[in-house]
């Protein structure tokens, strides 16, 4: 029996993000004029891939001066949304309108976090909910938002990022809420 063969391209068209559009929650700024920090490698892979990259921002004062800088500097289009993820309502509108701007939305990078750096015996109990409204309401607030997109549109993709911390116990242990909420998301 003779199987079909796949068409002989190289691998890297497998993650070729031609036409799409991401949109990424997280915090972003540039550090000096040719790097972007990024609580992870989110924002660079999805400006060398992606023609239009959408960055959700909660309270950058720079968001969209850094959104224009982004679209020149590497040839995409470009643009900067608020939005509270810890916020259904908001995070909605925000990934609404994305896909409103753009025509459609094809990806989200649910990369917010934040932590505080408190030992867990001392946290108060509106830090721990502070962190558990951003970290894991967030995450599923952005998927849940996209995913009515997604079903509309019959396709999408959600990416969940998550700390190192996830995986090991940070020493000293100064970011237990940030652990466990870490490891929920990487163990699904």
């Amino acid at each position: 029996m003779v199987l079909a063969q796949p068409e002989n391209k190289h691998v890297l068209k497998a993650f070729d993000l031609s036409g799409k559009v991401a949109a990424v929650t997280g915090r972003f700024c540039y550090m000096n004029s040719t790097t972007l920090n990024v609580r992870s490698v989110t924002y660079p892979v999805f400006l060398q891939v992606a023609p239009v990259v959408a960055l959700i921002y909660n309270s950058s004062k720079t968001a969209e001066t850094l959104a224009t800088e982004v679209a020149t500097k590497h040839n995409v289009k470009a643009a900067a949304y608020q939005a509270d993820v810890a916020n259904q309502e908001d995070i909605e509108k925000a990934i609404k309108q994305i896909a409103a701007d753009f025509g459609k939305l094809d990806i989200i990078v649910a990369n917010s976090g934040i932590c505080s750096n408190v030992p867990a015996e001392d946290y108060t109990t509106e830090q721990w909910h502070n962190i558990t409204k951003v970290n894991l309401d967030g995450a599923f607030y952005t998927a849940q938002a996209a995913a009515r997109i997604f079903k509309e549109q019959g396709h999408g993709n959600v990416i969940f990022t998550a700390s190192v911390s996830a995986t090991l116990v940070n020493v000293p242990q100064k970011q237990a809420a940030v652990s466990e909420f870490m490891y929920e998301v990487v163990q699904g």
